[in-house]
């Protein structure tokens, strides 16, 4: 029996979110504002270029580059960095474990964004664009799917938008209606974006206004 007990002790077992933090979870949005204007008023300036450029552009940054140059990169180089943000993730998770005792949820290396999380998110879009590149879909074209796909970028980041006009007008908090609400509002605006940028093409031409597209 208290070998059973050594063993189930080392078990790991899975932090589940309780309420508290789902509330504040549910406020992440209006934590990093706050602490924005924390630093504007109470730090100096090197505090606020470290916390606005090296904790988040450098990340993501990264992540954009990386993504933007994988058509280039050759097969085995992709599978290398595959493996590697695999071991990296695992050693992390596992020291988590270690450290508090159950296996810790990605979110809580999100913002801003830490190794646990961007060696995640690295491992599961390379192993996934691997096995669809060996195994091609198919399934028929779809454009909505194609659409949404190409502009993603630019739907997420209106998506903030959105999600703000949501908090503001202090709509239901009913977590179906809310992703209708912003995923719909993005995906108009992205719209809208392309069918402006398609007039200002038409008077002028600035080869950077393609990046605009997604």
């Amino acid at each position: 029996m208290t070998t059973i007990s050594h063993c189930q002790s080392w078990l790991p077992t899975f932090s589940l979110p309780s309420n508290l933090q789902l509330k504040d979870w549910n406020r992440t949005h209006q934590q990093r504002r706050n602490a924005l204007r924390y630093l504007l008023h109470n730090e100096n300036v090197e505090s606020i270029i470290l916390a606005t450029t090296f904790y988040y552009i450098i990340p993501y940054g990264a992540l954009a580059y990386l993504g933007y140059y994988y058509i280039d990169i050759n097969i085995k180089v992709k599978r290398i960095i595959a493996a590697v943000s695999f071991v990296i993730f695992t050693l992390v998770g596992i020291y988590y474990w270690i450290d508090f005792g159950s296996i810790q949820l990605i979110s809580i290396a999100k913002y801003p964004p830490r190794i646990y999380y961007l060696c995640y998110g690295v491992t599961c879009s390379f192993f996934f664009l691997l096995f669809l590149e060996k195994h091609p879909t198919k399934l028929p074209p779809n454009s909505l799917i194609r659409f949404i796909s190409m502009h993603s970028m630019w739907i997420y980041l209106w998506h903030i938008l959105w999600l703000t006009i949501y908090e503001k007008l202090q709509l239901p908090s009913f977590g179906l209606l809310k992703y209708i609400f912003v995923y719909i509002g993005a995906i108009i605006t992205v719209i809208g974006l392309n069918k402006l940028l398609d007039i200002v093409e038409k008077r002028c031409s600035f080869p950077i206004l393609k990046y605009l597209r997604g």
